[in-house]
């Protein structure tokens, strides 16, 4: 009995010494194939374009992240961020159809292999920005199929299979419908706080969100759900722009509220390589023709980024008939 246990041990040692030794042929890296979605975007949406920013960094397979926590220790790829206002009072099923325009199965798939993505609601009850955490965040697993307009998908070392690394993706998938199960608590949450300046003040400078410019990313984006009007100690643009038919105050006179200190303390300082931000702009409330001056070309938004040096752009959401029914309409 003893020998034969001896002879395991043996065999084992060696089966564990002879895999050890096996250097297995990674593929070279990659960056999306030419063939992709994100070949045409230029000629796409602002969102198609901001989404496929990235796509042409060349990325390596991790073995170790495919198998453990999808995040490889010695390469960061890209970073999306998304801040989701939960302070205007729409209902659970209407934030949950907008994350599913922009979170759909087509820009997921869009999201390189390695990329990090996590999505944070802004609460409205008074809490700092810097008390916040995302309710998901996690970086995106290879899938292991083929046909992906990534091909380092494809790819499938020795020490997996291609179902696991398919089940992990599958994963990463429903992780994130969960994560919008918590909006079932909008109603407790909406408040009269909107820190957008805030949120981009922590993200900018607070590693633990892993957004910053110290965390090492090639590339960060920032999604922002909102109806932009921010109101906190800081800033308070709701006595000019939260008013049905209103119009905002001005970008320059809101400057001149401001002396060049107080003004400068405002800014997120994202250091080199600044993400590239979008806004879903949810306008339907108060600003559904567009026009009071808020995100609209030379409004208050536009040109604080501007300012800033960050790029953004916007996906304008006032089809309110659609998608922001009345209760009525819901009963």
């Amino acid at each position: 009995m003893r020998n034969r246990t001896y002879k395991y041990i043996l065999t084992f040692a060696f089966l564990g010494l002879l895999s050890s030794c096996i250097q297995e042929d990674l593929p070279p890296p990659q960056a999306a194939s030419q063939t992709s979605v994100c070949a045409n975007a230029e000629s796409g949406s602002d969102f198609d374009k901001f989404m496929c920013q990235g796509s042409e960094v060349l990325r390596e397979v991790h073995p170790t992240a495919d198998s453990s926590g999808y995040c490889p220790e010695d390469a960061k790829y890209g970073h999306y961020f998304v801040l989701i206002d939960t302070t205007e009072g729409y209902k659970e099923e209407q934030y949950v159809a907008l994350m599913n325009k922009v979170l759909s199965p087509q820009m997921l798939e869009v999201m390189g292999p390695y990329d990090k993505l996590s999505i944070m609601k802004m609460a409205g009850t008074g809490d700092q920005a810097i008390e916040l955490m995302p309710n998901f965040s996690e970086c995106k697993p290879r899938t292991g199929q083929p046909g992906s307009m990534y091909p380092i998908n494809e790819f499938v070392p020795v020490s997996t299979n291609a179902g696991i690394l398919n089940g992990n993706n599958e994963e990463f998938v429903d992780q994130i419908k969960n994560s919008t199960e918590e909006f079932s608590e909008m109603g407790n949450v909406i408040g009269d706080y909107s820190q957008i300046l805030e949120v981009m003040q922590q993200l900018a400078q607070n590693s633990k969100w892993e957004f910053n410019n110290l965390q090492g990313y090639q590339y960060r984006k920032l999604i922002i759900f909102s109806d932009m009007i921010q109101n906190s100690i800081d800033m308070k643009l709701v006595p000019s722009c939260g008013k049905q038919k209103g119009k905002c105050i001005t970008y320059d006179k809101l400057r001149k509220k401001y002396n060049d200190e107080k003004w400068m303390n405002l800014k997120p300082i994202f250091g080199a390589n600044p993400p590239d931000v979008h806004v879903y702009y949810l306008a339907c409330k108060f600003d559904e023709d567009f026009d009071i001056g808020l995100m609209n070309q030379g409004g208050i938004w536009p040109s604080v980024f501007k300012e800033w040096g960050l790029k953004m752009t916007y996906t304008l959401e006032n089809n309110c008939e659609d998608t922001f029914k009345t209760e009525a309409e819901a009963t």
